[in-house]
């Protein structure tokens, strides 16, 4: 891996591409991890490179590329068995739910500018979901 990325990148004259590589952090000195970073190698700070998804920022990142894909397919299956009207009103409730979760499984903080914020949210959906005075509710 070390060598045919070293050897690609040197050259250059050849091609217009950058080739990169990754490769164990093992007993590696600074001096020799710095080497190979300057080669387009990453040598991540794991003894293994399967270790990678242990990384608390690598955990944080696939939580949220996971969730965000099983949120799609959950609203899309909602979409359909429920219809559009009902599924666009639990919309509304995403910041709520994204506080909530961020706070439980995240250890975010809950701020009052994100509480104010949903509050703004929730209440301008009822204002726009407010009926004027004499008109019938439509039946959901």
């Amino acid at each position: 891996m070390i060598e045919s990325t070293r050897s690609f990148n040197d050259l250059k004259q050849m091609h217009h591409l950058d080739s990169h590589g990754i490769v164990d952090r093992d007993r590696r000195t600074d001096a020799e991890v710095g080497y190979l970073r300057r080669k387009n190698i990453l040598v991540p700070e794991v003894a293994e490179v399967e270790n990678i998804f242990l990384l608390e920022d690598v955990v944080k990142t696939m939580a949220g590329v996971f969730g965000n894909a099983v949120c799609f397919a959950i609203w899309n299956i909602a979409f359909q068995r429920l219809g559009v009207v009902i599924t666009n009103n639990y919309l509304y409730a995403s910041p709520f739910v994204t506080l909530v979760v961020g706070f439980l499984l995240l250890d975010e903080q809950i701020t009052v500018m994100s509480v104010v914020g949903a509050v703004l949210i929730t209440a301008g959906v009822i204002v726009a979901l407010k009926k004027p005075a004499g008109e019938k509710a439509a039946d959901v």
